[in-house]
């Protein structure tokens, strides 16, 4: 798309994508970040696991829907997000907010004042909410 392209034709066209909030799933071993209801169905089109179950045909249908503007993103994402469940490749993320020094490996001193840290999945967090 044209970096000069007006404003109103860039946002038309991420709106034909259908985002939504992230979902984290494995590909060979790694987490890959979707974020749209677009890359959700070329991932379960062309990069899903061999076995696929009735949540993934279902979730395909659903997405391709959602494309053609017959259901929302929201819906396209749970549909997506119970496939991967389905499949095994579903990674549980939760959006914590950044402060800087606030996450690391293993455990480390906090600032007076802050709660212990625990480790899990081997980074660092704050047991309060910042």
């Amino acid at each position: 798309m044209p970096e000069h392209a007006p404003l109103c034709y860039r946002s038309a066209i991420m709106e034909d994508y259908k985002p939504f909030k992230i979902v984290s799933v494995l590909r060979n071993g790694k987490a890959i970040g979707i974020t749209s209801a677009y890359d959700a169905a070329v991932f379960i089109l062309e990069k899903w696991p061999d076995e696929d179950g009735p949540k993934a045909r279902l979730a395909r249908q659903i997405l391709l829907n959602c494309l053609a503007g017959e259901c929302s993103a929201a819906v396209a994402r749970v549909a997506f997000v119970e496939a991967a469940k389905e499949a095994g490749i579903y990674v549980e993320t939760t959006p914590r907010r950044y402060r800087p020094g606030s996450l690391s490996v293993g455990i480390r001193a906090i600032p007076s004042g802050d709660r212990r840290a625990f480790v899990r999945h081997g980074i660092a967090e704050n047991v309060l909410q910042w």
